[in-house]
């Protein structure tokens, strides 16, 4: 027979635990739900190094130098498949099907990334050694127009 008295217990116990309510508290289970990282929403996850994704952003975007929003987005997404591939390594030991399907998604996404990448870079002009990047930007010009000079007297 069902009683209300451990319902009523159990909700009235419920009422007292309502989890960390301090910042150290919060930082500390941050991370308890995760377990391989292969779902994680930060980049950097514990036991990783945030200095090797730093140089690795460095790396790339010296490599490629994109100078378009677009070039910019895929170089970005190169490095994130590249750094994931390096999780994936580490972790291919420990995990199976679902770290496998992961990491071929994220090696098939730098493939075509990079093919990506590539193809527009090639129908980019390529600056000169001594040239800018980009041109100049102004509304001044760089000479002044000519003045004529006084009329001819007959």
């Amino acid at each position: 027979m069902y009683s209300l008295k451990p319902t009523k217990a159990n909700r009235l116990n419920s009422q007292k635990s309502t989890g960390f309510r301090s910042l150290e508290g919060e930082a500390a289970i941050r991370f308890n739900a995760l377990k391989t990282g292969i779902d994680a929403k930060s980049q950097v996850i514990p036991g990783e190094d945030a200095a090797a994704l730093e140089l690795l952003v460095v790396e790339y975007h010296d490599r490629f130098q994109p100078a378009t929003p677009e070039a910019r987005a895929l170089v970005d997404m190169l490095v994130t498949a590249e750094w994931l591939q390096r999780r994936f390594r580490s972790l291919r030991n420990n995990v199976s099907d679902h770290l496998q399907r992961r990491a071929g998604a994220a090696e098939r996404t730098f493939h075509r990334t990079l093919e990506t990448l590539l193809k527009i870079q090639s129908r980019l002009p390529q600056p000169t050694p001594n040239q800018p990047l980009s041109p100049e930007i102004g509304l001044v010009p760089s000479e002044p127009p000519a003045t004529p000079g006084p009329p001819a007297c007959p």
